[in-house]
């Protein structure tokens, strides 16, 4: 198996080091071990990382089934009104890509469609 305790911690090395991190869970090696193996199948199912990409970028105007829980609009503008002095700019900035991404999750938005946009 590819689980080592570092310090205090127990953690999963596997995939050539693509694949790392602490099991903060895990209290002994067994318990890491199946933790890793949960891991490991979660990366065979497609499935590692996914639940971060589920927050809406933005709603689509006018559609009123969509929650308040949206990225562009909420989270990083209220995050910057509260931590940066130049907030506003922001709120400038982000308006072309609240009208690009609307109606997208944060999983959706690829790399590929931030060049398509910039181009």
């Amino acid at each position: 198996m590819t689980v080592r305790k570092r310090g205090n911690e127990w953690w999963y090395d596997f995939g050539n080091h693509k694949y790392r991190g602490p099991i903060p869970e895990a209290r002994t090696k067994y318990e890491a071990e199946q933790a890793e193996i949960k891991i490991k199948r979660d990366v065979f199912e497609g499935k590692y990382g996914k639940q971060f990409g589920t927050m809406l970028f933005a709603k689509l105007v006018g559609d009123p089934s969509v929650v308040d829980d949206q990225f562009g609009e909420g989270t990083f503008l209220d995050w910057a009104k509260h931590n940066k002095r130049s907030w506003k700019h922001d709120q400038f900035r982000v308006r072309p890509l609240l009208r690009a991404f609307a109606g997208k999750t944060l999983g959706e938005i690829t790399p590929g469609a931030i060049e398509t946009l910039r181009a």
